[in-house]
């Protein structure tokens, strides 16, 4: 099993899985802001396999797995991987995607990111605005929201970006990141 950040080819860890199982033992060495995490296994085959997760969102109104999680404190992961390669995917025979069946307990991040959905940021229009600040209102020490604004800040005027700052609240308002996209 490796656990990579970002994507799964920054691979940061790995174990043997035994019986199905393993232990991760994260350590965020560059600061307290926390980092999307993705998994990923090879078995003995060579088959390497995406490994998704249920969120309670949705992609352009349909249910939607996510590849990452993020840096919780504690992240449990119980269940059994289930095959999603979409039928006629032209994958080859040695990758496979699959979502674990039950959803990981995790903390406030991954739960956050895990009720926004996957197209918030993905076609910004008139009414994106409000819905990501109500978003914003829901969760509001949200990296994930944070990291989204950012990646997406040439989308918004410089007002709605502060609106959407000044709407955050807790310790994310004294991170590296909250105080970079302060700054543009």
């Amino acid at each position: 099993m490796y656990l990579s950040e970002e994507q799964f080819f920054n691979k940061i860890d790995s174990v043997k899985t035994v019986n199905g199982k393993f232990d991760f033992k994260y350590k965020n060495k560059q600061n307290n802001e926390p980092r999307y995490l993705v998994l990923n296994h090879i078995d003995e085959n060579g088959i390497f396999r995406f490994i998704g997760f249920l969120t309670n969102s949705k992609f352009k109104n349909s249910k939607y797995d996510s590849s990452s999680f993020l840096s919780d404190s504690l992240i449990e992961i119980n269940g059994s991987l289930l095959d999603k390669t979409p039928k006629g995917y032209n994958f080859n025979d040695k990758s496979k995607m699959m979502t674990v069946s039950n959803q990981i307990k995790a903390g406030y991040q991954t739960n956050a990111m895990f009720h926004t959905d996957g197209d918030l940021f993905s076609e910004i229009d008139k009414t994106s605005y409000k819905k990501i600040l109500n978003k914003i209102k829901e969760y509001p020490n949200s990296f994930h929201l944070l990291y989204q604004i950012n990646n997406n800040r040439n989308s918004f005027l410089p007002d709605q970006i502060n609106q959407f700052l000044n709407t955050f609240k807790g310790d994310i308002t004294k991170s590296e990141n909250f105080f970079k996209v302060k700054k543009i």
